[in-house]
């Protein structure tokens, strides 16, 4: 008989005696090198010594595991997920898709840092909804669920993570519900008076630059300060944008990413989240109609169109192409239908009914002579 490879480095030797009493020969199963540690030895058929051996294998194969799994913690299993999906971007995976995993990860990352992979369980995902609830939409955490989920299995495919599933918190999602309202500029300027400190500082800038939320919320922002700038790095691409000499001044005194904090100054995990949930108190404390950061976007760009600035530019500015900004961003309102109705009007000019009139013998003048009156003969 001739040795057998197995899987893990495992082989399996056979000695050259056979049991006189049947078709079994002693087998010795060994680790690869540089171990060469026997596993198992013993009398058997060629299928009974793969599977002994196999069993033996797998037995130090979980040990193994869960030694690994002992010393090692959440934070590095779900930064090694993280470095695998960027090695398959963008061969495998989108960039929205890549985007979307580095977003939804990272609240998971901050909250399962040090966390020990043999103590992490329902439990802790259970706290972990409880308290994201507190700053997003019940859709986006149950996403943050499904994105640990994913982590969870890639653990389970390499041995990181214990071979148990992960059970997943039931969160009840509402209804989705775009709001597409474009607010108007006295609008805003109500509902900024609602707001103070740094969220004050984030509404000027998304309303001075009609930047998308997550390319200044919590971004790190290269300042130009001789020219009154700021470069962000959306998904077109970075681009820079004029800002003014007062809301540079304000960057360059509060220092550091421009999100919402916490009441004792730490920093949230979803911070363009928790923006929506303060931008909407700030409008029912106004009394305005909700709107949403991209409906500061849409009024930025009613701004520049209504201004004349052409389509490429205001294009460029807002990171989009002409056609897709046209399309999605500039919208109508109802002084822009009225004056456009008007306008109409004034060029389709009807002309004037006039009355028809004969001569007679009054004239209110007194005079009698080329006096007119209404055709019906009335006297006024």
């Amino acid at each position: 008989k001739q040795p057998i490879e197995l899987p893990d480095g495992v082989t399996q030797s056979v000695r050259p005696d056979r049991d006189p009493d049947g078709d079994r020969w002693y087998w010795r199963a060994r680790l690869g090198r540089p171990s060469r540690k026997t596993i198992w030895s013993g009398w058997a058929t060629v299928a009974q010594a793969v599977v002994e051996a196999g069993a033996a294998a797998a037995e130090i194969r979980a040990r193994k595991e869960l030694e690994l799994q002992a010393r090692q913690t959440m934070g590095a299993v779900i930064r090694d997920w993280q470095a695998w999906q960027t090695s398959r971007f963008p061969a495998v995976i989108t960039e929205n898709t890549h985007k979307m995993y580095m977003n939804r990860s990272r609240p998971l990352l901050d909250a399962f840092d040090t966390v020990p992979v043999a103590v992490f369980g329902f439990s802790l995902m259970e706290g972990y909804v409880r308290d994201g609830l507190r700053e997003a939409s019940e859709r986006t955490v149950n996403l943050e669920q499904r994105v640990m989920g994913a982590i969870w299995r890639w653990g389970q495919a390499r041995g990181r993570v214990p071979s148990t599933p992960l059970p997943m918190v039931k969160i009840k999602v509402q209804g989705y519900r775009q709001n597409h309202r474009t607010p108007t500029d006295e609008e805003l300027r109500l509902v900024l008076a609602q707001v103070d400190g740094t969220d004050a500082l984030l509404m000027r800038l998304l309303i001075h630059t009609g930047a998308r939320v997550g390319e200044v919320c919590g971004a790190e922002l290269r300042l130009d300060k001789r020219n009154n700038r700021i470069e962000v790095n959306g998904k077109t691409g970075p681009r820079w944008i004029d800002i003014g000499t007062e809301i540079m001044r304000d960057l360059v005194k509060h220092g550091g990413p421009v999100q919402p904090t916490r009441a004792d100054g730490g920093a949230y995990a979803r911070p363009d989240c928790v923006w929506g949930l303060r931008l909407k108190a700030a409008c029912n404390a106004a009394n305005v109609p909700v709107f949403t950061s991209h409906g500061i976007r849409r009024a930025m760009v009613r701004r520049l169109r209504r201004s004349g600035v052409d389509v490429k530019t205001a294009a460029t500015m807002m990171g989009h192409s002409p056609t897709v900004m046209l399309r999605m961003y500039d919208e109508a309102s109802t002084d822009d239908l009225r004056a456009a109705a008007g306008r109409a009007r004034a060029a389709f000019a009807e002309p004037r009914k006039k009355s028809k009139v004969v001569n007679g013998p009054w004239d209110p003048s007194g005079t009698q002579s080329g006096s007119q009156v209404p055709q019906n003969g009335s006297q006024e």
